[in-house]
């Protein structure tokens, strides 16, 4: 449904209300409204997805313009609310795998399929395919994390290796770069594009932009047209300036990504210790990413376990902050209170910039909080309990 027939849908017995600045931005940006015949409605903006609730008004109401004259132009008996949602990804997940099965693939989805048929925004979409998936051709297909893995420490030693700059790396030059240094490598350009787009401070600079239409960029002066007529091959007076068409990466991504890939490979049965990690994590590091931030680093790519100090990587976390408490549970049984906090809030629909609930209050809904001693002390040196989020079933089933 498109942003044309919003309002048309007062003239069939219902609104869509809510808060004023939601109205004021449907108003001014293209909207839709998603589902099938089998799945409860949402509507998406343009980075935002929102569910629909119905609700029946006791009494009709009258919907009229104001002035002069007073004109009735529709009625209602139903209004529509909007509350922010979380994207609904399943149907892509099943879209991709159909194109694996091994006896009748699906044909590979082009973007328009896909957001045509998923219930997410196109931002969401996007992001989540820029994750999960690889476009080759226009076409869709899912990118194993092992393949994304490697493919992007080839990238990140291939830009240290010829000395490219973090604030303007090409993909096409990395590609080459990689071609000439790797004979056995195969990818295609776009699996470059991908990695960088994950690596991206600002992903949508990924592919190279017009000259003059950001900060990266440089506009270029026209040539003088009496000059050029002449052809006398003399430059203008004006010289025009290269403009950059490569993208900026992101230290903490790279931060990120090294503390992953030294926690994977260097982790034993338990997990690895913090000062081992810090010098491998330090040493694999190009040298224009400062490490001064490794404690940040390590509460989003790790956890240290139910008992004892050693690190284990955190997996991918799923999108959907309910299946994400899930998921953690699944990983250890007892996480703390702060942490497991930590690690759900973004995943949390927003309303504007802040969660539209506290992850306290989600995680009530999915988990239940314990006391547990594990050595803490409090301000005068006395033993005291720690509070964890656990399942609410842990130890109620004997």
């Amino acid at each position: 449904t498109s942003s044309n027939c919003l309002w048309n849908h007062t003239s069939g017995r219902s609104a869509i209300t809510k808060h004023s600045e939601i109205l004021e931005s449907l108003r001014k940006n293209p909207w839709h409204i998603k589902g099938s015949a089998h799945e409860a409605a949402v509507l998406t903006t343009e980075n935002q997805t929102f569910g629909i609730r119905a609700y029946q008004t006791s009494n009709t109401c009258l919907l009229a313009s104001m002035g002069p004259s007073v004109e009735l132009f529709a009625e209602c008996n139903e209004r529509w609310v909007l509350e922010p949602s979380v994207a609904k990804l399943e149907k892509l997940e099943q879209r991709l795998r159909a194109c694996e099965e091994p006896e009748d693939p699906a044909p590979q989805p082009t973007l328009d399929e896909l957001r045509f048929m998923v219930q997410a925004s196109d931002g969401e979409l996007q992001s989540e395919l820029d994750r999960t998936a690889i476009a080759v051709r226009g076409r869709w297909s899912r990118m194993e994390p092992s393949r994304a893995e490697q493919v992007t420490a080839w990238v990140l030693d291939c830009i240290c290796a010829m000395g490219m700059s973090l604030r303007d790396v090409d993909a096409a030059a990395v590609h080459r770069g990689l071609c000439e240094r790797m004979p056995h490598f195969r990818e295609p350009v776009e699996v470059v594009q991908m990695v960088l787009r994950r690596l991206a401070l600002r992903p949508g600079e990924v592919n190279p932009a017009e000259p003059g239409t950001d900060e990266n960029t440089t506009a270029v002066d026209p040539p003088d047209s009496s000059t050029a007529a002449a052809g006398d091959g003399e430059p203008p007076a004006k010289k025009a300036k290269q403009a950059t068409t490569g993208v900026e990466l992101s230290h903490e991504a790279i931060r990120c990504f090294a503390a992953r890939k030294v926690l994977a490979q260097g982790q034993g049965r338990d997990g690895m210790a913090r000062h081992d990690f810090v010098e491998r994590w330090t040493a694999s590091l190009p040298a224009e990413v400062s490490t001064d931030d490794s404690a940040a680093v390590l509460r989003k790519v790790s956890f240290t376990g139910d008992k004892g100090n050693l690190l284990r990587v955190l997996p991918p976390l799923h999108s959907d902050p309910a299946k994400r408490a899930a998921q953690l549970l699944k990983i250890q049984k007892f996480w703390r209170t702060d942490v497991m906090e930590d690690l759900v809030v973004d995943a949390i629909p927003r309303k504007g910039e802040n969660p539209v609930e506290k992850p306290a209050v989600l995680l009530s809904r999915h988990c239940r909080s314990v006391l547990r001693s594990v050595g803490d002390k409090d301000k005068d040196g006395k033993p005291t309990d720690t509070a964890f989020y656990t399942s609410k079933f842990a130890g109620l089933l004997r």
